[in-house]
């Protein structure tokens, strides 16, 4: 994490984060996370600006780490989408009534529940 020193408590040596969402996202999820998935989650989570920032049509596994996979990630992804800090929407084939039915179930996106985190 990289900090800057404030120039209005120069003598008392405070440092603010300088980038507070890295800071509220990562003590939120290494408070709460099982260890044995704690580095794939912060992966994940890391990854998404990237991902949504390109013009990819679905999410990218590959993106995350080299040769990774679905199975690999997906404790992950369900952690962050149960902690309510992701929403996963699935691509829909076709535009009909019910969006539900044309679920394509292979590709989705993760967003941010609060776009601001994102910075």
């Amino acid at each position: 994490m990289l900090y800057i020193r404030s120039e209005k408590c120069a003598k008392s040596q405070k440092f603010i984060p300088k980038n507070v969402s890295d800071s509220k996202s990562s003590f939120r999820i290494s408070k709460h996370a099982d260890s044995s998935i704690l580095g794939r989650i912060h992966q994940v989570w890391n990854s998404i600006p990237q991902q949504l920032a390109r013009s990819n049509r679905k999410f990218v596994y590959g993106d995350i780490q080299k040769d990774a996979r679905a199975k690999d990630f997906e404790l992950a992804i369900e952690w962050l989408i149960d902690a309510g800090m992701v929403y996963k929407i699935p691509r829909v084939r076709k535009a009909g009534i019910p969006l539900k039915f044309y679920e394509d179930f292979s590709a989705f996106k993760l967003f941010m529940l609060d776009h601001g985190l994102m910075g």
